[in-house]
């Protein structure tokens, strides 16, 4: 790779944040990270809103510390490079990529392009899926982290929180809920095993667990 390579990373959490601090440390200089977020992090180390004074470990439990180093590396350099935020790209062609932000869309030509776009949601629709109180693990994430939504609703949500789920990341994402106040009164798993991807918290170990079970229909009670 030149030094004068004009790269460009695609995402800001972790793998992006470390691609590009990798990049900066060995002397690239023409470096540009993109991201729809209004700060690095991604989705699992999502920063909270500016005037938000929550201690990092109810934001991200076990994993404060390597959310906060992993913040702290990032602004470190971000000032050096373009770093580009609330930016979306919403096209690649021909050795550029096309980005849109409040200020229009844009081009921009790249040597070297480097994709940390992510994992998403992969929702399927049941009935009931739109109800108020009905989230997605990214949504409940959002909720959480970036509004500590569920920091303020602990009496209602002891009565009402169930949580579904076919792997890990559910589970610690449960956790989290957990030490911001919510109770669980179902655990509902796809996976038969459970020691396979199962509880391995004193919370999530509590938990009513019904496996193997999909969820097929969501619904208010009476």
């Amino acid at each position: 790779m030149a030094g004068d390579d004009r790269i460009v990373v695609v995402g800001s959490g972790p793998a992006g944040s470390r691609a590009a601090e990798t990049l900066y440390r060995a002397g690239c200089r023409n470096l540009t990270v993109i991201s729809e977020a209004p700060e690095s992090g991604g989705q699992i180390y999502r920063r909270q809103p500016n005037g938000f004074k929550r201690p990092p470990a109810s934001l991200y439990g076990d994993d404060a510390a390597k959310a906060v180093r992993l913040h702290g590396t990032f602004d470190a350099f971000a000032g050096e490079i373009d770093y580009r935020p609330n930016t979306l790209v919403w096209n690649i062609f021909d050795g550029a990529v096309h980005t849109s932000d409040v200020s229009g869309t844009g081009r921009l030509e790249f040597d070297r392009l480097i994709l940390s776009t992510g994992a998403m949601d992969r929702v399927i629709p049941i009935p009931g899926w739109t109800l108020p109180g009905v989230f997605t693990l990214g949504g409940s994430q959002i909720a959480l982290k970036n509004q500590g939504l569920f920091h303020r609703s602990r009496r209602r949500l002891r009565r009402h929180r169930a949580i579904a789920l076919s792997r890990r990341l559910p589970i610690r994402q449960g956790r989290r809920q957990c030490r911001g106040g919510a109770r669980f009164r179902l655990l509902c798993r796809q996976d038969p095993r459970r020691g396979a991807h199962g509880p391995r918290t004193p919370h999530a170990a509590a938990w009513p667990c019904l496996p193997p079970l999909s969820v097929t229909q969501a619904h208010h009670a009476a």
